[in-house]
């Protein structure tokens, strides 16, 4: 299923609050980049459907009830109270909708992309528990409260909850780069496992791109923060280790470990070693032996 384009459908019966564009505007959202966001409680006839690559943040806390996302990879899952759903700027295309017999309290709130509140960016979607509820909601509604009464203090007294809001949002938010990094490395775990099982494949950078489904300066960055190496220098690790394990343990020749580890000539593979080890092959396989 492929979204085309924003579309919202509003229940018959609801409660639904926005910010305006002056609370948009205020110092607090306008630093933190804030696009838009609400309050809701609607029941089982309210769905919202976003397109890929929407360019901006969407956070959606559940506060009770129950909110189930349809991905367009097919992903279909439910939230429930104390559940954050996360989508990136570069995020799959979704569907959010109401569901079950109770209606679905949340708040939503949008980033513009260059929001300085999510400390890893290269992720596609997040679903994060949160434990901060009751102040989220009680500086969200104090807000939009505010805003309908307004006096002399209300300003200020704006102010100070944007603060509260903002900063429990970023407890939720600073989750992301920890789940990512989990994420990643059993995602690179299982790249570099399929890689040593076919390390006579000469493993290209294209072809680790399309192992993951990542664009090269994706790949090359996230694989430089887990590795401190580039995917290139990590295929070459792996297929130099292996060597060093043929020389000195197997009867195999230079020539048949070189084709074993996905090199095509000998020389090629021999340049490759010593560069690596700073011994050639043969080298290695005499210093190996004697020890």
């Amino acid at each position: 299923m492929k979204y085309l384009r924003e579309i919202v459908h509003s229940p018959r019966y609801f409660e639904q609050y926005h910010l305006s564009s002056k609370l948009i505007g205020s110092a607090c959202f306008k630093a933190a980049r804030v696009k838009e966001g609400g309050y809701g409680i609607h029941d089982s006839d309210f769905w919202v459907e976003r397109i890929a690559s929407k360019g901006f943040y969407i956070v959606v806390l559940t506060l009770s009830g129950n909110g189930r996302f349809l991905m367009e990879d097919g992903t279909v899952f439910t939230v429930s109270s104390g559940e954050a759903f996360i989508s990136s700027p570069t995020g799959q295309g979704h569907r959010e909708e109401t569901v079950g017999s109770k209606p679905w309290e949340h708040i939503w709130i949008s980033f513009y992309h260059d929001a300085p509140r999510f400390p890893n960016k290269d992720f596609d979607y997040r679903v994060v528990p949160f434990t901060n509820g009751r102040y989220l909601k009680s500086s969200m509604t104090n807000i939009l409260d505010e805003d309908m009464y307004h006096d002399p203090f209300s300003e200020e007294i704006i102010d100070h909850y944007e603060h509260v809001f903002i900063l429990n949002l970023e407890r939720i938010l600073s989750s992301i780069g920890e789940s990512d990094l989990l994420y990643y490395r059993e995602r690179f775990a299982r790249l570099w496992s399929d890689v040593s099982k076919t390390i006579y494949l000469p493993w290209s950078v294209d072809d680790l791109c399309n192992y993951l489904n990542y664009s090269r300066s994706q790949l090359t960055r996230i694989c430089n923060a887990l590795y401190n190496q580039s995917p290139g220098q990590k295929v070459k690790e792996l297929k130099m280790d292996y060597a060093r394990l043929l020389l000195i343990n197997s009867t195999k020749s230079v020539n048949e470990i070189s084709s074993d580890v996905g090199y095509k000539d000998i020389s090629t593979f021999s340049s490759a070693f010593s560069s690596f080890f700073g011994e050639s092959p043969s080298e290695m396989r005499k210093k190996g032996r004697e020890e």
